[in-house]
């Protein structure tokens, strides 16, 4: 009997409820084990909605940069895709060199927004975004004291509270409010919501005040994601308050507002970028070369002119579904990448999508862009290194690397046929496997049936401006 009656107590037992305190030191170690990626190239865009109460305008903010940032010091590569006032126009790109102001938007040290952990992250060498560039609060020195004994403790910043649980896109979150013990404008957090299985923070309420007497102050959700193994914080919205001088003959009450509402898209995290692109003065002797691939990844909505013009039949096995993709080559870079516009029914008057193809095949567009099997399939396979430039024997073999994503394969290539000099008929294995027929001298698939995710994907050249045998 008593055997039994351990048993049943012990299948009723539950773990006791986490602390807020326990849940904000696994969320701190959960953030500190998650590495910063070397350098991250992204989009931003700005649809804050200003009004100045003064003259009754409102205006909105539509800056779109794209952005090049290396994490260890925060030096950026910027450009301007469309201004602060709408011009679309050529902007020179810059270098920003002490990640302070960036040219045409009011956002402050915008270069850290994509990997700010808002102090939670441990051993940090540089201010957190938002945070004031103020030094470190300071540490009693030991140097001269006699080590008798060591004692670890750990000196929380926050009052803590459990709030009711929650939910993000499905996941159970803890919610957690926290109110800074001291110095407020490094210890800008005011809620976090941590996911129940991860312990990564998903979603924050930062509030910032700049300046003494304040001239500005924030109160800001901001939504984070986990991207290719790394926290990238992708959306800002909330309330921007400004105190504005004026004449003294304005009696009204004075002070521009703001509903703030910025995101981050079509992010990428290179292993390698050059130096010059982060350093002002070496950029401007490369100010005429070629950017990396990754970074011509741009606005869709810049149309550049074609260099080359493809247009390929497609039809899919599984819904019967036939159509054409046209792809436009509007640039090539240094590194073997390609930036090209795709769409899917030539003559389409929607703005066609802006893609950069990197030599190995991957490929960069904004995330909120959804390409088709068939413009997947076709876009990495021209990518320049992928097949290479020369007609192989039959029996060669090669291998194309994954996409860094972790839990991907590589491809793999074998020649199993050469009907002519320019032409050769490829074995592919890999995630999308089939037949491609190629022309290496104008890196162009002539035709191609492929398997993508149990969907067959039959592709044919039917035009091609350089001339590509059909």
């Amino acid at each position: 009997m008593l055997p039994l009656l351990v048993a049943v107590l012990l299948a009723d037992a539950t773990p006791p409820a986490l602390s807020a305190r326990e849940i904000y030191l696994r969320a701190r170690a959960a953030v500190s084990a998650i590495p910063l990626p070397p350098y991250v190239i992204f989009t931003f865009t700005d649809a804050t909605n200003y009004a100045v109460q003064v003259v009754g305008r409102r205006s909105s903010a539509r800056e779109r940069l794209r952005i090049a940032v290396r994490t260890s010091d925060g030096h950026a590569f910027v450009q301007t895709l469309r201004t602060w006032s709408g011009y679309v126009g050529r902007v020179p790109p810059v270098v920003v060199g002490d990640n302070a102001m960036f040219p045409n938007t009011g956002v402050y040290r915008l270069g850290d927004f994509p990997t700010a952990d808002f102090g939670l992250r441990e051993n940090r060498t540089r201010p957190g975004f938002l945070e004031a560039p103020s030094p470190p609060e300071p540490r009693m020195s030991g140097d001269m004291l006699k080590v008798i004994g060591t004692v670890s403790a750990i000196d929380l910043p926050y009052r803590l509270t459990r709030l009711a649980d929650d939910t993000i896109d499905g996941r159970g979150m803890y919610h957690l409010s926290l109110v800074p013990l001291r110095d407020r404008s490094r210890n800008i957090l005011r809620e976090v919501w941590i996911d129940e299985e991860t312990f990564e923070p998903r979603r924050y309420v930062v509030e910032r005040f700049v300046g003494s007497p304040p001239a500005f102050s924030y109160l800001v959700h901001v939504d984070e994601a986990r991207i290719a193994g790394f926290m990238l914080n992708t959306a800002l919205t909330g309330f921007l308050r400004v105190p504005i001088s004026v004449p003294r003959i304005v009696f009204a009450p004075v002070e521009r507002t703001a509903d703030v509402a910025w995101w981050v898209s079509d992010v990428s995290f290179p292993s390698v970028l050059p130096d010059w692109l982060f350093d002002p003065n070496a950029f401007k002797a490369h100010a005429n070369d070629p950017i990396p691939v990754a970074l011509a990844a741009s606005d869709r909505s810049l149309l550049l002119p074609s260099v080359r013009h493809l247009v390929f039949d497609f039809s899919i096995a599984t819904n019967t579904a036939q159509g054409q993709v046209a792809i436009d080559v509007v640039a090539a870079t240094a590194d073997g990448g390609l930036a090209v516009d795709v769409r899917q029914t030539p003559g389409d008057t929607a703005p066609p999508v802006r893609v950069g193809i990197a030599s190995n095949g991957h490929l960069f567009y904004d995330a909120k862009v959804a390409l088709t099997l068939p413009e997947i399939a076709l876009l990495e396979l021209l990518g320049r290194d992928v097949i290479g430039p020369t007609v192989r024997n039959p029996g060669e073999t090669w291998d194309i690397p994954s996409q860094g994503s972790g839990d991907e394969e590589g491809s793999s290539f074998r020649v199993i046929g050469v009907p002519s000099q320019q032409n050769e008929v490829l074995d592919m294995m890999g995630p999308t496997r089939g037949t491609v027929t190629y022309n290496p001298s104008l890196s162009v698939p002539l035709s191609a049936s492929l398997r993508i995710r149990s969907t067959t994907v039959d592709l044919t050249l039917v035009e091609d401006s350089l001339g590509a045998a059909k």
